[in-house]
């Protein structure tokens, strides 16, 4: 296993290969030939026609020393050319079926379906196509393998090739009977996900440590598969999934329907695999309850000392009552998987786009603070029902209506027939997710500048109405010209007491804020009854934050805004103050996710202690009602030195938002942003 450990870090650092862009350069070929040939069709025709010309067309390719095949290869450049729009990814697929009735099932189940009407007969006959392409292409790889196992000299190979050939023709119709099956089926799915996708990323595994346990229990049960086994082909799968989409999250442990853990063996074997590979992919996290137990906190907490950011943490109560808060029956709540980086719905049932939509907070004040400056209030109570007021109305009537066209050009321009066969509602009725077929029919509002937010009212409530410091058209005036005195940018910035120091004012005022929000966004649905979803958190829009104009809180134009459900980096919060501040929001409404993340140094995790001591800090967070935890291991020196000097770092993975990356290819604005986050402890 070591040699082959060796030769997957050997690979995966040398890439892309020439091959990689090749094919890349193809797959955009086959896609504008289709394109172009049948312009008037409906985009469902359209996209299985694409999916079955990939199938046929693509290469085919085993590369030395690989136990899982396959190439996923999704990025299109030229969708939009053709009026045709990606899906967005966002979501998660029902893996478990497929795995229980293989492809054969799958396309029975399909061809079952009684269409209403002419559309969904199209429909049907679309899915019907994707499917059986998925299984031309495994039946490709299946010839494939073999000719190469008839070709290779060393025995050892011959053998993995022979196996290989052996489950992909298994795979080709038939169900899978073993780990090793089930593994490829998994990633061969995924393919398929991302060829469709157009491009779209976050195509989420959700619960695979519970859908691939059955695989696993048998094998090991008749002496098939050693652990160590299990872990060199978790290894093998981690690398092929590593080379495309980087927020393809997979949860581990949580409740069953019956309010049980769930963590099983293998939910501990992937940590411990993933902490020996130190690849990016996929995305880790841990639904944590009560009841998780002692060898499944030591592998979360090994993984967490590799200091790459995984696995993230999920507090699972308050993760489900969030769910059941946006109209999620209760037995699917307790299926959620985790999408993209932080946001939780029921996998196999939603079609979620999770980071759709986008509202920045900052921006709704400075509006409120332009048209409403001249108006005089008597008090902040006043001041702060006025701007729920002017909230309300500016979200219905300026951010609904665009919400509303988003969700229809989907509905108009994107089609997922592969898709519709492993969603809930989709497979049944014959609709397209697009054309809201699914069980749960999701938008995410992803929520920017929460703290910003927070903090400006502070600034207003303290040093305009409670101390008289300022008058408040002083304050917008100053803010309307980027703070021109420094002593009065000062005085705002570094005002004691902000969300995330632990003051019970301002904490009482975040979690007002928070609670009011959710219910603005909730209650106010989209046609076809579309549930929008909140977050608060846009992703890396804290950081790119240079058009976003000076804020009350003692923002100048261009500083970076709050991240997530966090303080601003200018509040003075320390762990356990901020802590204890984002636990007092109202987390249970927020289920698209409310992510806090905190930076320690890279000896916390070294020892027992540290780890006891980390564990114990995320339960105590998680009791008081926190919804997720990051926590990275960094050195602020080593990521200066790493900007300095990229060649001696190139292996270096660091957690950016909700996914890992390698931290010398990201853009100067970033790395500067996580080297001073990393320096405050976030």
């Amino acid at each position: 296993m070591n040699h082959r450990l060796e030769q997957i870090v050997k690979r995966f650092q040398q890439r892309p290969a020439a091959w990689e862009i090749a094919d890349k350069q193809q797959l955009n070929g086959i896609f504008r030939r289709i394109a172009a040939k049948s312009r008037t069709a409906p985009p469902v025709v359209k996209m299985a026609d694409y999916l079955g010309a990939a199938a046929r067309e693509l290469p085919v390719r085993i590369q030395e020393y690989e136990l899982i095949v396959g190439s996923d290869i999704y990025e299109i450049d030229c969708c939009c050319e053709y009026g045709f729009f990606p899906n967005g990814g966002h979501y998660s697929a029902d893996y478990r079926l497929p795995l229980q009735v293989g492809l054969g099932g799958m396309i029975a189940r399909i061809d079952a379906i009684e269409p209403s009407t002419p559309e969904t007969a199209t429909n049907r006959k679309a899915m019907l196509h994707a499917w059986r392409s998925l299984s031309l292409l495994i039946e490709r790889y299946a010839d494939e393998a073999a000719n190469l196992a008839e070709q290779e000299n060393c025995w050892d190979r011959q053998v993995e090739l022979r196996q290989i050939a052996e489950n992909c023709r298994r795979l080709i119709l038939d169900k899978p009977e073993t780990f090793h099956q089930a593994l490829q089926l998994t990633y061969f799915i995924q393919i398929f996900l991302h060829l469709e996708g157009l491009g779209s990323n976050s195509m989420s595994f959700g619960r695979l440590d519970q859908f691939l346990y059955p695989f696993y229990r048998r094998d090991r049960q008749c002496g098939r598969l050693t652990v160590e086994q299990a872990e060199e082909l978790w290894m093998c799968f981690a690398e092929k999934v590593s080379y495309c989409d980087c927020s393809q999250n997979l949860v581990l442990g949580g409740y069953d329907t019956n309010g049980r853990e769930a963590g099983n063996e293998l939910s501990c074997l992937i940590m411990r695999a993933q902490a020996a590979v130190k690849m990016r992919q996929p995305s880790l996290s841990l639904r944590v309850t009560p009841q998780t137990g002692d060898e499944a906190w030591a592998a979360a907490l090994t993984l967490a000392a590799g200091g790459f950011g995984m696995p993230s943490f999920f507090n699972d109560p308050v993760v489900i009552k969030a769910l059941e808060n946006t109209g999620v029956e209760k037995t699917d709540a307790c299926h959620y998987a985790i999408i993209g980086c932080y946001e939780a719905n029921v996998q196999g049932c939603t079609y979620g786009q999770t980071t759709a939509l986008e509202l920045s907070l900052p921006a709704v004040l400075l509006d409120f603070l332009k048209e409403r400056q001249a108006r005089q209030f008597d008090d902040f109570d006043t001041f702060l029902a006025a701007w729920k007021q002017f909230f309300i109305e500016r979200y219905e009537q300026h951010y609904l209506p665009g919400y509303q066209l988003i969700r229809e050009r989907y509905a108009t321009q994107s089609a997922s027939p592969f898709l519709a066969g492993i969603l809930a509602g989709c497979r049944h009725s014959g609709r397209l997710p697009e054309h809201y077929g699914a069980k749960y029919n999701w938008f995410g509002l992803n929520i920017l500048g929460f703290g910003t937010l927070a903090d400006s009212f502070y600034v207003i409530k303290k040093l305009v109405f409670d101390t008289g410091a300022f008058e408040l058209a002083e304050l917008i005036e100053q803010v309307r010209l980027n703070f021109p005195d420094e002593s009065f940018y000062q005085r705002c910035r570094n005002l004691p007491g902000k969300y995330g120091t632990g003051n019970p004012e301002s904490d009482e005022l975040a979690r007002g804020l928070s609670g009011f929000i959710a219910q603005v966004v909730l209650p106010r649905k989209l046609n076809n009854d579309v549930q929008l979803s909140p977050s608060l958190f846009r992703f890396l829009s804290d950081v790119y934050a240079a058009e976003i104009p000076a804020t009350p809180d003692g923002r100048r134009l261009g500083e970076r805004v709050s991240y997530g459900a966090a303080p601003t980096e200018s509040a003075g919060a320390t762990p356990t103050s901020l802590l204890r501040s984002a636990a007092n929001l109202r987390t249970d409404l927020y289920a698209n996710g409310t992510p806090i993340s905190l930076t320690f140094p890279p000896e916390l995790l070294a020892d027992a202690t540290g780890r006891r001591q980390t564990r114990s800090l995320i339960e105590a967070f998680f009791a008081q009602g926190g919804f997720h935890l990051q926590l990275s291991l960094q050195d602020a020196d080593i990521l200066r030195e790493a900007r300095a000097c990229p060649e001696q770092h190139r292996d270096l993975l660091i957690r950016i938002s909700g996914h890992s990356n390698y931290f010398v290819v990201l853009d100067d604005t970033l790395q500067q942003a996580l080297i001073e986050r990393a320096a405050l402890g976030r």
